[in-house]
């Protein structure tokens, strides 16, 4: 799945894995994906599986048990569809400067303007807002 078509079903697999008093549930989100048949995916979607193993699964994927964990990891990811490989090096981020020649060399278009109105809310979002968003996000995260 995309980070997109997570986004737009976080709260449905959550609600699916830790509000439901089902022991065995299956993938109905998978229906998105796509497999080499609708045959595969339909089986892969379908197929039972315990509820407590797909928690622990939420769990180690996004950190935590919670929603909003996974939001902000997801945030995160969004981080990386905006910037690229500069995520590996956030500091320039908090250059004014830095930002506006990015901006101006990649404008936001398709996916990325997606990523940037989840982490930024708008498109018109300005230069202290994005850092301090930024900042935000990444003190959720250890530091590499």
């Amino acid at each position: 799945m995309t980070i997109r078509e997570i986004w737009e079903r976080l709260d449905d697999i959550y609600k699916t894995i830790f509000n439901d008093e089902q022991e065995l549930i299956n993938r109905h989100w998978l229906s998105v994906c796509e497999l080499s048949s609708m045959n595969d995916l339909n089986k892969q979607a379908e197929k039972m599986y315990n509820a407590e193993n797909l928690a622990d699964a939420w769990i180690c994927a996004f950190g935590a048990k919670d929603i909003s964990a996974a939001k902000t990891f997801v945030e995160y990811m969004s981080l990386f569809m905006i910037f690229g490989s500069d995520m590996t090096c956030p500091k320039k981020l908090f250059n004014n400067g830095y930002l506006a020649a990015f901006f101006a060399e990649f404008p936001l278009e398709n996916e990325r303007k997606w990523a940037f109105q989840i982490c930024f809310g708008a498109d018109d979002a300005d230069f202290n807002g994005i850092k301090i968003k930024i900042q935000e996000i990444l003190s959720q995260f250890p530091s590499p």
